[in-house]
């Protein structure tokens, strides 16, 4: 139901209504899923973070910060071009 009042005034505002959840967050996996490869270099660098501090107390954040923010920077482009 819509709390914009008894008019339904804002009612169709919702772009999502009517999707699942899932739908929502499908189509943003499919468009990181598309960002891994640009992203590899990223990626292989938090890997190898990793394995290097396994058993130690030392972390990998820089990192996975990078990885993940090539995921959004790319991730962003791509959603933008849909919505042209």
């Amino acid at each position: 139901g819509s709390t914009a009042g008894a008019s339904g005034f804002g009612h169709h505002l919702d772009p999502h209504e009517g999707m699942d959840d899932e739908d929502v967050i499908d189509a943003k996996a499919g468009i990181d899923k598309k960002c891994e490869g640009p992203c590899a270099l990223y990626y292989m660098e938090y890997a190898d973070c990793s394995k290097r501090i396994e058993g130690t107390e030392g972390h990998c954040t820089g990192q996975y910060l990078d990885y993940i923010g090539c995921i959004d920077h790319c991730s962003s482009r791509e959603l933008f071009k849909t919505t042209k």
